[in-house]
């Protein structure tokens, strides 16, 4: 697989709508408006989740398998 690097601006939040820009990247330029699929307090719990799990990979020996990856996917694209 390969991987490319590209630069990505995030703009302040306008309600529940973020710009989002890629500046640089392989292929060019793209502008888009991201809408979260969750709200604030869900998305506080799931950085969290995905802190715990980033700083502590012992820690996700001790959880189960789908759960914590779940939580992972759903600050992915849906």
């Amino acid at each position: 697989m390969d991987y490319f690097n590209f630069e990505l601006e995030i703009g302040a939040r306008n309600g529940d709508v973020y710009p989002v820009s890629v500046i640089r990247s392989a292929v060019g330029a793209a502008y888009e408006m991201m809408h979260l699929p969750f709200g604030e307090q869900t998305l506080a719990t799931q950085l969290v989740t995905l802190q715990q799990l980033l700083t502590n990979p012992d820690q996700r020996r001790s959880l189960p398998a789908a759960p914590s990856d779940q939580s992972i996917q759903t600050l992915g694209p849906a």
